[in-house]
């Protein structure tokens, strides 16, 4: 998923990509935990609100992995 994008994208479209990061052999194995986002607090990272980075995002992220086991964590905002 691009950071820094001037479009947010839709629940459905975030849902698609972390179904087809769910799906890449191996990945589940490889990661101990997604970290969904990076400073979304910060402007160049994340161009929507708080509340659409929490319903398009980290919900799609844990609809489509955590079914899988995977375990999902919401993105660390910076300090200021």
């Amino acid at each position: 998923m691009v950071v820094g994008d001037d479009k947010i994208p839709t629940y459905d479209q975030a849902k698609a990509f972390f179904d087809y990061v769910g799906a890449k052999p191996g990945v589940l194995q490889a990661v101990d935990a997604f970290e969904i986002g990076n400073e979304p607090n910060q402007p160049f990272f994340w161009k929507g609100t708080a509340q659409q980075y929490v319903d398009l995002n980290l919900k799609a992220a844990w609809d489509a992995l955590h079914p899988l086991g995977a375990t999902i964590v919401g993105a660390g905002p910076t300090w200021d």
